[in-house]
């Protein structure tokens, strides 16, 4: 009797443990910017701060339209096998400028497909 209360009141709480422990592990990103030669990302992950670079020789930027919950438009950022992919969404981004700078040819696709879709 006593377990199946202390059951009782721990499952209430349980979506809540879910949804801590799913964020604490979430990989989330505060910035990316260019830092001398290489391209920098800083953010959380694991409950702590991470900071990735790859070098700007290497960046290369590649448009990439998903479908998939509705339209999501991205620049792709890689530098080959040995470095991880950068992600950057392109919708209502404050930063198209900066972002066209390092991959003009992906910005100028991503706008060819904003007018077909006009």
């Amino acid at each position: 009797m006593k377990l199946a209360m202390r059951a009782g009141l721990f499952l209430p709480a349980l979506p809540l443990v879910i949804v801590a422990l799913i964020s604490a592990f979430q990989h989330t990103r505060q910035q990316i910017f260019t830092e001398g030669t290489n391209l920098v990302e800083t953010g959380c992950y694991r409950l702590s701060g991470f900071r990735y670079s790859m070098p700007l020789e290497l960046v290369r930027g590649r448009y990439e339209f998903v479908t998939s919950k509705g339209r999501n438009d991205y620049v792709v950022f890689s530098a080959g096998k040995k470095y991880r992919e950068l992600w950057i969404d392109l919708k209502g981004s404050p930063y198209l400028d900066n972002i066209r700078r390092l991959a003009p040819v992906a910005v100028d696709e991503y706008f060819r497909e904003l007018k077909k879709g006009d």
